[in-house]
């Protein structure tokens, strides 16, 4: 509920302190900021409400900041919740959060929440403040799939149906979370796969056959990708690490080749762009040595992990690099023949043009995205990720052009290929923020409200 115009403007010190006691998530040392309690509130919304779209409810750091300046005091009954269980509170009043209204008296008593809660014992403060900042890592969504990372991932207990762990049933069901991913359903991909990476390391524990492993290569990629969409690149590189490691002990090249694209990928994103791109060319180079790129999967995981290193190039600022990479991976779509989704690489002559434009975008090449991107046919692109981030690259160079409405406009084409991409996504909120305030005013409006139906403000 808004404050009414009436109602004197309190801050909030009680929230602002609560938030403040909280460990970084990623500045070590640090407190937590405005911007990752924001995400922690997202996440947990997500968690509390697995079968409602709750972005709408979805909040921003500016929106933090309107709380603990006191210019808003009651959030809606979800906000609430979320805001209660990531900081730690029992009741609202904890967090001096009330319902302003006109004929309100005084706001109810603050009371201290550094205090020791109800029935905690003498000496089990260390290990509450443990406990929650445990919970606060990354967000409270991630924690199962942080939890599933851990080296006594699959050593927890075993009475899961045995046919849920039986190598049919696990493929079947890594092949879902896969296609989930790739779909841009996120949250659904966040929910499937911590207790299927659980269940994949009983499986391999319990049987001498590599299939286990070999899928848990596979599931532990899948998270390194979902940690790098929640911008968690250190956590996502544990999860490139997990999957390599597992792999290399299958002696399956195309199984090592796929892993490290994870791998790539999280340096790159991880601010590493030149060893990036120099371990994608090192471990394509591997490739073909080890299976003279004898067929379609050998060639696609080749072409896919020159792609990843183009855009690790092109990070770099590396023009002729990136540019050689992209020549290279051209050929070998070429040798393809056709646009597929071999072992989910989504590699094919389309998917070469799609990293043209990301890589032109990297490196500043306004004119080429924009006149390469007009030249792909999204319907040669099965995966709606694929799509999605097409058309945000292609939004990013209408931004550094200067075309604001065109790059609004493309900014919601995306989203209806792969709302995740454009809902979820800090990057993508990133951009919609720095579009809000380069465009002119009659334009504001527009991503003003735009910006509110996912929950935050502009």
């Amino acid at each position: 509920m808004p404050r009414h115009p009436d109602t004197p403007v309190t801050p909030n010190t009680v929230l602002s302190e609560a938030r403040e006691r909280l460990p970084s998530p990623r500045r070590p040392g640090q407190c937590m900021s405005r911007g990752e309690l924001a995400d922690a509130v997202n996440a947990t919304l997500d968690r509390l409400y697995p079968g409602r779209d709750l972005t709408a409810h979805y909040v921003y750091r500016s929106w933090i900041g309107k709380l603990e300046r006191g210019e808003h005091r009651w959030p809606s009954e979800e906000r609430r919740t979320a805001l209660r269980q990531v900081l730690g509170a029992a009741t609202d009043t904890e967090l001096d959060l009330y319902s302003p209204r006109r004929t309100d008296g005084p706001p109810p008593p603050r009371v201290d929440v550094s205090a020791a809660r109800p029935g905690t014992r003498v000496g089990e403060d260390e290990d509450v403040d443990r406990r929650t900042a445990l919970r606060i890592v990354a967000a409270p969504a991630l924690a199962e799939l942080i939890a599933a990372l851990m080296p006594t991932a699959g050593s927890g207990p075993t009475d899961t149906p045995a046919r849920d762990r039986e190598v049919g049933t696990l493929v079947a069901r890594t092949n879902a979370v896969h296609r989930a991913y790739q779909d841009g359903r996120y949250r659904q991909a966040l929910h499937d796969l911590p207790p299927l990476i659980n269940q994949i390391g009983i499986q391999a524990r319990d049987s001498e056959a590599t299939a286990g492993v070999a899928l848990g290569a596979q599931a532990y990629q899948i998270a390194s990708g979902l940690l790098l969409k929640c911008d968690e690149p250190t956590l996502a590189a544990v999860a490139a690490e997990r999957s390599l490691a597992a792999a290399r002990s299958t002696g399956d090249p195309l199984l090592v080749a796929s892993s490290m694209r994870a791998v790539v990928h999280g340096l790159a994103v991880g601010g590493h762009p030149d060893t990036a791109a120099r371990v994608a060319e090192s471990a394509a180079a591997a490739l073909a040595t080890e299976t003279s790129l004898g067929n379609n999967k050998a060639l696609s995981l080749y072409g896919a992990l020159l792609l990843r290193g183009a855009i690790a190039a092109a990070r770099g600022k590396h023009h002729d690099v990136a540019n050689a990479l992209l020549s290279e991976a051209d050929a070998a779509a070429r040798h393809v023949g056709r646009d597929a989704n071999i072992y989910w690489t989504a590699f094919g002559p389309t998917n070469v043009r799609v990293h043209r434009v990301a890589v032109a975008v990297e490196l500043g090449d306004v004119n080429t995205a924009i006149a390469v991107a007009g030249t792909v046919d999204l319907h040669q692109l099965a995966v709606p990720e694929r799509k999605a981030m097409l058309l945000l690259d292609t939004a990013r160079a209408y931004l550094q052009w200067a075309k604001f409405e065109q790059a609004f406009t493309t900014i919601r084409q995306a989203e209806r290929h792969a709302p995740g991409e454009v809902r979820a996504r800090p990057h993508t909120h990133r951009m919609l923020q720095d579009l809000y305030q380069r465009s002119p005013r009659y334009l504001r409006q527009q991503l003003r409200e735009y910006i509110a139906t996912m929950g935050t403000t502009a």
